[in-house]
């Protein structure tokens, strides 16, 4: 899968050091949900460095080890906080409805 072109050391951190690294600067990444096709925002507090990096082939989890989740997940593919359970859960059901029929 190709990463989006976005314009705009994993590791236990302590809570001083995610709240350090969450008190920085943003950027609002914009993502359409594959799930919803609904539009949606969220700032996060990254800088282009990181973007570049992640963009060049690092993994998320590696350049924003301080991110939740649902935020990764937002950059990565565009669904919304709770959208990816979701579709897995409805994804996986219609598969194995289909299998069964």
């Amino acid at each position: 899968m190709k990463r989006p072109m976005l314009n705009v050391k994993v590791g236990n951190m302590n809570k001083e050091t995610q709240d350090k690294m969450r008190a920085r600067p943003t950027i609002r990444f914009h993502r359409t949900s594959p799930y919803t096709g609904k539009s949606g925002f969220m700032d996060l507090p990254i800088n282009l460095d990181e973007v570049r990096g992640w963009q060049e082939g690092e993994l998320i989890q590696n350049v924003w080890p301080f991110l939740t989740d649902d935020e990764r997940e937002f950059i990565f593919s565009g669904y919304q906080p709770g959208e990816f359970e979701k579709a897995m859960i409805y994804g996986t059901l219609e598969n194995e409805i289909k299998k069964s029929n």
